[in-house]
């Protein structure tokens, strides 16, 4: 996490995303139970903080991974202000032929907030 704190603050873009990619395969391993991916919705915030603030999105088909997981883990947790925040955002810089896991999760979080899906 402290080399995408230090890329992102330096607007290196590319370090963010292969610093990113680095966390993403060290959760791999305990993506698959609900008690550990309570433990990772703050630290995939704080990823996705970077990796908005360089919008870095050379590798779409990584981030549309990492956002699929990161809204599995949020919508775990019922936190649907936080979710919808994230995709609004996350709309921003991934490209337009990867918003198709954007629009699923806003769908989702703006139902659960009762808010007008359409």
């Amino acid at each position: 996490m402290e080399s995408c704190h230090i890329a992102s603050k330096a607007k290196i873009g590319y370090l963010v995303l292969e610093s990113s990619k680095s966390m993403w395969n060290s959760m791999l391993g305990i993506l698959d139970a609900p008690y550990n991916r309570r433990l990772l919705v703050e630290p995939m915030c704080k990823m996705h903080s970077y990796l908005l603030a360089v919008q870095e999105n050379s590798d779409p088909e990584f981030l549309t991974l990492f956002y699929t997981a990161m809204f599995q883990v949020i919508a775990e947790q019922k936190d649907w202000k936080t979710g919808e925040k994230i995709v609004e955002e996350a709309f921003k810089y991934l490209p337009n032929t990867h918003h198709k896991v954007l629009w699923e999760a806003k769908m989702n979080f703006l139902s659960k907030l009762g808010k007008n899906v359409l």
